[in-house]
């Protein structure tokens, strides 16, 4: 059922919207629910994710409260390590006990996301048929996975300066960090009071 209409592309989600896309994927499959629960916690890139290891967020049974992004899944080999919050480990810890599927073959077994119904590592282009189906339902528009880290990267933005927002983003220039920061007319209008706020 769609229920949020919008006229202009999505570039990040408000968090009315965040929310809907979130409760529509948990009704459906708690594997998607998951995967864009991470990202939107996380800013990780869909191919990150999807190559994710268990060393890289589970030890000794309990989920890490750090996801490692190592050099050989991140863009241009810049490994990073990203807090997770609390929400996000319990919802991680739920996968790995009560949800992921039993391996398909050996290849995929220490793959931490696996298709819910075959087993195997999921295919980009999969996640990305499952965020396009998601969003157009839960929103009433279609969104592409980007759109996830995206969202991630403005709400932090709003609490951090550029170069810690780089480093979690793992981007090598500062200049590809800015594309991600799109204040919003009440941040605007904010930093302005805020300017020329008396004493």
């Amino acid at each position: 059922m769609r229920t949020l209409m919008h006229s202009q592309p999505i570039k990040a989600l408000d968090r009315k919207q965040e929310t809907a896309l979130l409760e529509y994927a948990s009704r459906k499959s708690a594997t998607k629910h998951c995967i864009y629960l991470l990202s939107l916690r996380t800013g990780a890139r869909l191919s990150e994710i999807l190559n994710l290891a268990f060393e890289d967020i589970e030890f000794n049974g309990t989920v890490t409260r750090q996801l490692e992004i190592r050099a050989e899944i991140a863009k241009r080999s810049h490994s990073r390590l990203i807090p997770l919050t609390e929400d996000t480990r319990c919802f991680l810890q739920k996968y790995i006990h009560q949800v992921r599927p039993r391996p398909k073959a050996p290849p995929a077994a220490n793959i931490f996301f696996l298709h819910p119904h075959t087993g195997s590592q999921i295919n980009p282009r999969t996640l990305q048929r499952w965020i396009l189906h998601d969003s157009s339902q839960a929103l009433g528009q279609s969104i592409t996975f980007h759109c996830l880290r995206h969202t991630f990267a403005n709400r932090i933005r709003e609490k951090v300066d550029l170069p810690t927002l780089q480093l979690l983003l793992g981007h090598h220039n500062l200049s590809s960090t800015q594309v991600y920061c799109h204040p919003s007319p009440d941040q605007l209008r904010q930093a302005i009071n805020d300017a020329y706020a008396h004493p």
